[in-house]
């Protein structure tokens, strides 16, 4: 008898049952990684979304790790401290701070990511090869959600918002910076839109001084998409504009700008 084909039956059937076991594994790892990427596109495209939503901000916005080195900048930073987006990005932010407010600048940050709230500042700004600029500063801790910066490596651990002096010395209110940072710091795709558009309003009001509502529309303003509105008084003003089938809304829809009126 051959001994060599004995218990041949048995083996066939367990190596069957480990070759199904690496089928099932293998199935469950490739859906795992179509996961992963599905995250890492979403991600991505929120990403995408925020820094267009910065660069729109007529207000300097930046980002910064925990220790001030700077993860990314919207046009307007660009343009007060003397250096495009790109470039500022990778460079610490202290470099930008008057010597003597740098020590009381770096506590300010330290708090942010610390945990303690958003913290509110004037400070002497340096920009490149000009002349010194006072601005009020808001540093805000960046949402849980950001991950590492893809091409710096760096997480985002704070939000900056930056209000120069005006004329006159007129200076920006904190809870204006507050809204403005909060806006610039909104995640795409954890709501729905009509939620989303909901606190996009909210923060409308917050962040424009005098203003007592808002409405924002997705669309003509003849047949929008989507209306969200804060109250009453900003119902009012929609009606009066759909009636006439005038006003700034449609104005402002019909050149692509901003469009500011004292009365409808």
């Amino acid at each position: 008898m051959d001994d060599s084909a004995v218990g041949d039956g048995p083996v066939d059937a367990r190596l069957a049952v480990v070759d199904e076991e690496l089928r099932v594994a293998a199935e469950e790892l490739r859906a795992q990684q179509e996961h992963i990427d599905e995250l890492v596109r979403s991600r991505a495209a929120d990403r995408a979304a925020m820094s267009q939503l910065a660069s729109a901000l007529p207000v300097p916005l930046l980002d910064t790790d925990a220790t001030g080195v700077v993860t990314g900048a919207n046009t307007a930073a660009g343009e007060l401290l003397r250096l495009g987006p790109t470039t500022l990005a990778g460079k610490p932010i202290m470099a930008f701070v008057a010597v003597e407010d740098r020590r009381r600048v770096r506590a300010a940050l330290s708090q942010a990511v610390a945990g303690r709230g958003a913290q509110h500042f004037n400070a002497h700004l340096q920009p490149r090869k000009a002349a010194v600029v006072l601005a009020d500063v808001a540093i805000v801790p960046a949402p849980a959600a950001e991950g590492p910066d893809p091409v710096l490596g760096r997480s985002v651990a704070a939000r900056w918002v930056v209000a120069p002096h005006g004329a006159g010395g007129a200076t920006a209110e904190p809870a204006v910076l507050d809204a403005l940072a909060e806006l610039a710091s909104l995640t795409v795709g954890t709501s729905d839109l009509h939620s989303a558009l909901d606190r996009v309003a909210a923060l409308a009001v917050r962040g424009v001084a005098g203003a007592g509502a808002a409405t924002l529309l997705v669309g003509s303003p003849a047949a929008p998409d989507v209306v969200v509105t804060t109250g009453p008084l900003a119902q009012a003003g929609d009606g009066l504009q759909h009636r006439a089938g005038q006003g700034p809304a449609w104005d402002a829809y019909r050149t692509g700008t901003a469009v500011a009126t004292e009365r409808l």
